[in-house]
């Protein structure tokens, strides 16, 4: 899984990742960070039909901000 943070992002947008009941990244609560690109290695196990998630949280009332988020699925 990866994520894009802008530069001026400055900690003021939080993002969770998982799948079905299962938050994956980070581990509990948000990441916020500011000019970054973290790759966040997973071996993680899911179903055919299950939903793959991504929360996203602006708290910037200023300035809105594009995070982008990545997940590579590989499988039969």
């Amino acid at each position: 899984f990866t994520m894009h943070f802008p530069f001026n992002c400055n900690g003021l947008v939080d993002v969770a990742f998982g799948h079905g009941y299962k938050q994956i990244c980070p581990i509990s609560g948000f990441i916020a960070l500011n000019d970054a690109c973290p790759v966040f290695p997973t071996h993680e196990t899911c179903k055919r039909e299950e939903t793959i998630w991504c929360v996203i949280d602006n708290h910037d009332g200023g300035a809105a901000h594009t995070i982008v988020c990545i997940a590579t699925i590989e499988g039969s």
